[in-house]
């Protein structure tokens, strides 16, 4: 099917080199059509609406979030292990930590549907030691999402892969500090230093990270301080017009 293919729009740059290793396409087919930011998402919420959501999923202290499917691909497993590590770091030297952390105790939550491999994640969330500490909140509705980013502490999103990654600029137009993983779309998409950059892989980054942006306010700002400037580029507008450009080279 694919040769007969006249064009193709990819969502980044990422999905191209892909396309073209699996299917050996040519890249003049494939034309790179960026996702766009629901304008929603630039809108500022009150101290009230954070605590009415902490409240809505029993958040009680700081958090680290995380929002997507509980997929396998992204890395749940991980994310806990490294929230584990950050934890006994916090024990061992919590005056490290007071200049980010104001509330005694850190939370995990992992906001999303269940998805594919999700009884793997859940047999790791009753084994852990800081259970107790760690949120599934299942879907959450639009009206909730910009209190949940701003009242955590770091964005973790440490995908094995996405095609672009629509939460990552959600987070960034929150200016919420973000660990995600340097492969696939994500540098792409967040722009160089906008995150601090994983290996997925690797859960002692993960968590080196995250120890890093939960005790450092100085590289909080320094990451943060472009980011909102970056999803500007990211516009739905933009998109449609893209489109609707490339319909109109097939049929002229």
């Amino acid at each position: 099917i694919l040769p007969f293919i006249d064009r193709i729009i990819a969502v980044s740059e990422s999905t191209k080199k892909d396309l073209i290793t699996l299917f050996n396409l040519s890249p003049e087919k494939i034309k790179v059509i960026y996702h766009g930011l629901d304008e929603r998402f630039f809108k500022p919420s009150s101290h009230e609406e954070i605590e009415r959501v902490k409240k809505k999923y029993k958040i009680k202290g700081d958090y680290l979030f995380f929002l997507s499917p509980l997929h396998i691909r992204k890395n749940i497993c991980r994310i806990i292990k490294a929230f584990e590590i950050v934890k006994e770091e916090i024990k061992k030297n919590p005056k490290k930590f007071s200049e980010v952390l104001k509330e005694k105790n850190l939370q995990l939550v992992l906001a999303g549907k269940e998805g594919f491999g999700f009884s793997q994640m859940k047999k790791k969330i009753n084994s852990s030691l800081y259970k107790k500490d760690i949120i599934l909140t299942g879907y959450v509705e639009p009206e909730d999402l910009n209190p949940l980013f701003d009242g955590a502490k770091v964005f973790v999103f440490p995908s094995l892969y996405e095609g672009f990654g629509l939460p990552l600029i959600e987070a960034m137009a929150r200016r919420i500090p973000i660990v995600t993983s340097n492969l696939s779309s994500m540098p792409e998409i967040v722009g160089e230093n906008n995150a601090l950059f994983v290996n997925p892989y690797k859960t002692e980054e993960i968590a080196n990270a995250l120890i890093t942006l939960l005790s450092d306010n100085e590289i909080r700002k320094k990451i943060t301080e472009n980011s909102l400037e970056r999803t500007k580029q990211f516009q739905w507008k933009k998109t449609a017009k893209e489109t609707l450009k490339i319909y109109q080279e097939l049929v002229s």
